[in-house]
């Protein structure tokens, strides 16, 4: 989790989603109690994040989503 704490960890990505929503319209509802037992799961587990050529191979337009996010969020 990039060395963060949970709660900042869960912070980011609430962010994340946010932005997605507002960003690119699909604001499917996403709740803190799921994100927070995916965390602890990773905490617990030890798993890394996919690389973005990974996540591209698997999901080409998640990982299309994942770069126009990452880009506009650079800008601000």
């Amino acid at each position: 989790m990039l060395g963060l704490d949970q709660e900042e960890a869960l912070h980011r990505l609430q962010l994340f989603i946010e932005r997605s929503c507002t960003r690119h319209g699909n604001c499917g509802r996403i709740y803190e109690s799921w994100i927070a037992s995916v965390l602890r799961g990773v905490s617990q587990g030890g798993y890394k994040p996919l690389t973005l050529s990974a996540l591209a191979s698997r999901d080409p337009e998640l990982a299309d989503i994942v770069r126009q996010v990452v880009h506009s969020g650079s800008k601000t």
